[in-house]
């Protein structure tokens, strides 16, 4: 394998000025980084993009791409007419990739020339594994599949936007069909909603967010990653139609937002209600005394099997509340109460799970973030069982670099069915810590990104029956060869408590297991007369260091792809990877289709390839991707009924786009 290498050390270099599309500027984020966990948010401000000027600035706020001091950035050089790509970059603030991608999403106001728009789109896409797979093939003792239905999964997105004048109308459907399930579509999502400079409204699936998120957040939380900065300042007071396939994080109701009072009463003032009913998934049981209730929820969303279907719809819930907004210039005060009902007690042991039948769940959140060098937020919670949780997230800005600082507790026993905010662990409980993070501007053609977290859980945790103690700290350089040719390189390493068998040993014990990770990456693009031609390779080794064992990990890969001049586009990747287990697998980020990401995680020996085709006439895109996956020292791939009969791993994706 590690010939192979040769292929790698022999690229060359060269200069680019081509125009990337979406999905090739997404690429060029860090494949740790949480950008594709934001891809449908970002389409629609493409198909959308902000119109502003000097009198509607706050609108930049609504981009999720940049952090908070580069969109007050933004906001000025705009007022100075300096929205240019060769100002941005002259700031030395943006990273080219960054500033194409706003030059998709914002327009400057005057070059709107027609004050009603109509945007209609449609996406259809269609997947399949092409292997035989355990849960599709008769048992030999039924005679039938353990799954449904047959293996191909099918998506459907429908999209209607009005704008005219000051007031906005959207109106959108998703429906998916999961692998396995046997129903034309087994999950659907509808929403309608309008919006003007007083109100605004959203009847069907929703979903909130506010203050820092340990109440109402969206589904995925800020995390830790190359862009060390973003996500630790953290504030929002809004709510937004859902469009999402995971059906455990979305609300269904209405949810209606004012500001109507602000001028009757002299002050910036917004309220909002809310109001959701709905059936959800779960584990329903029986105590002693035959009294039913619900023992976890079911949030993975597959409907294959019959032990999948007997947990559908299984109890209701019904969640009501409201809030407030209160902007004092340079503070905004925001309080929220949430109440929750569900038709039988909930008794799960998931931190992430509310706990008992019904409750009341409130926050006060403080944002000071109008200051141009200093921004922070802080948040305090408390739960329907008065465990409480805090956050307090700054950052601030000097002229050669920004810093990053966050300080959080959350006891034990917090429970926020709808909160995510930054942590190590997957949800706000049952942890405190302290992070400090640190990136310059680019120097030298150099930008220097680190951060520090300290942690520790408060008592013992589902996989530790112990207290655990950690740190994590991550060094990155990236060096700008030449225009659009980067390379990139990484240390990471993380050090916490974890409880198992070492070696050959019969019992479990504590110990400390260490894990380092190193990653050097080259990203570049190429030009010809007649077509752009783009290239992105790179290259990782990892290591987890646990007392008696040591296990390790390498790879690289090289990606292509071929834009032509008449509408077709064309792409190639390879990826070959060696690890000794999964632990110390190789993590590779790749935007399968568009609208559709992949966050792929290599281990063992193997290889995968995957190409990808697309053709672009007028309104309409179809596109195709195909990959390959093959570990040879293997026999079978993944496990359960999910169980492949070889080795291999074949996979189909087909999309068609419309819009108009």
């Amino acid at each position: 394998m590690f010939k192979s290498i040769l292929l790698f050390l022999l690229l060359p270099i060269l200069v680019i000025a081509s125009e990337p599309s979406l999905e090739e500027l997404l690429e060029q984020y860090d494949d740790n980084s949480d950008i594709s966990e934001h891809i449908s948010e970002i389409e629609e401000l493409v198909d959308t993009p902000i119109y502003v000027d000097a009198s509607n600035l706050e609108e930049i706020d609504k981009l999720i791409c940049i952090n908070q001091f580069q969109k007050d950035l933004l906001k000025d050089i705009i007022k100075e007419s300096k929205f240019t790509k060769e100002y941005l970059l002259s700031t030395g603030r943006f990273k080219e990739y960054e500033i194409e991608l706003l030059l998709l999403c914002v327009r400057l106001e005057e070059e709107q020339t027609d004050k009603t728009i109509i945007n209609a789109s449609y996406r259809g896409r269609y997947k399949n594994k092409l292997m035989q797979i355990r849960g599709y093939e008769p048992e030999e003792n039924k005679g039938k599949a353990k799954y449904e239905g047959s293996k191909f999964n099918f998506y459907q997105k429908i999209h209607n936007s009005y704008i005219f004048d000051s007031s906005e109308v959207n109106i959108g459907i998703v429906t998916d069909k999961d692998a396995g399930e046997n129903l034309a579509f087994d999950y659907y999502s509808l929403h309608a909603s309008y919006e003007d400079d007083s109100y605004q409204i959203i009847a069907g699936d929703y979903y909130l967010k506010r203050g820092s998120g340990l109440i109402l957040a969206s589904g995925f939380a800020p995390r830790k990653s190359t862009e060390v900065i973003s996500g630790i300042y953290s504030y929002d007071y809004s709510h937004r139609p859902y469009t999402s396939t995971l059906e455990s994080r979305r609300m269904r109701g209405f949810s209606a937002k004012t500001n109507m009072l602000s001028n009757l009463l002299g002050i910036d003032l917004s309220l909002d209600i809310f109001y959701s009913n709905q059936a959800k998934s779960g584990n329903i049981k029986t105590d002693a005394e035959d009294n039913g209730y619900i023992s976890s929820i079911y949030q993975s969303g597959f409907y294959r099997s019959d032990t999948e279907l007997e947990k559908k719809d299984a109890f209701k819930e019904t969640l009501a509340g409201g809030g407030f907004e209160l902007d004092l210039n340079y503070v905004k005060l925001t309080g929220t109460a949430l109440y929750v009902d569900y038709s039988l007690p909930l008794l799960s042991g998931s931190s992430s799970a509310f706990y008992g039948k019904y409750g009341l769940l409130n926050s006060l959140s403080l944002d000071a973030g109008k200051w141009d060098n200093l921004k922070f937020s802080s948040e305090f919670a408390a739960d329907a069982n008065n465990n409480t949780a805090f956050i307090f997230g700054a950052i601030g800005k000097s002229s050669i670099a920004q810093f990053a600082f966050n300080l959080r507790n959350y006891s034990k026993g917090f429970r926020s069915p709808f909160g995510n905010a930054f942590g190590e662990f997957s949800y706000p409980s049952n942890e405190k810590g302290i992070y400090v993070g640190v990136k310059t501007i680019r120097f030298y053609k150099t930008i220097i990104s680190a951060y520090l977290d300290i942690f520790s859980s408060q008592d013992s945790t589902y996989y530790v029956p112990s207290q655990v103690k950690g740190y994590e700290y991550l060094g990155n350089l990236e060096y700008l060869l030449l225009r659009k040719n980067y390379l990139e390189f990484q240390f990471k390493c993380e050090k916490k408590t974890d409880y198992g068998k070492i070696g050959n040993r019969e019992f479990k014990e504590f110990y400390d297991a260490r894990k380092s990770k190193y990653k050097m990456q080259y990203k570049g693009e190429y030009k010809f007369a007649a077509c752009n031609l783009r290239l992105k390779t790179g290259l990782q080794y990892s290591a987890l260091q646990i007392p008696e064992n040591t296990s390790s990990g390498f790879g690289y890969y090289i990606s292509t792809k071929l834009d032509t001049d008449f509408g077709l586009d064309l792409g190639i990747s390879f990826t070959e990877f060696d690890t000794d287990d999964y632990d110390s697998a190789i993590w590779f980020y790749e935007y399968a289709i568009p609208g559709y990401s992949n966050i792929l995680a290599l281990y063992l020996k193997g290889y995968r390839v995957s190409t990808f085709i697309a053709y672009n006439l007028n309104s309409f895109t179809l596109s195709a991707r195909f990959t390959y996956l093959e570990k040879p020292d293997e026999k079978t791939l993944s496990s359960g009924w999910d169980e492949t009969f070889s080795p291999i791993d074949k996979r189909i994706y087909l999309q068609l786009d419309w819009k108009l």
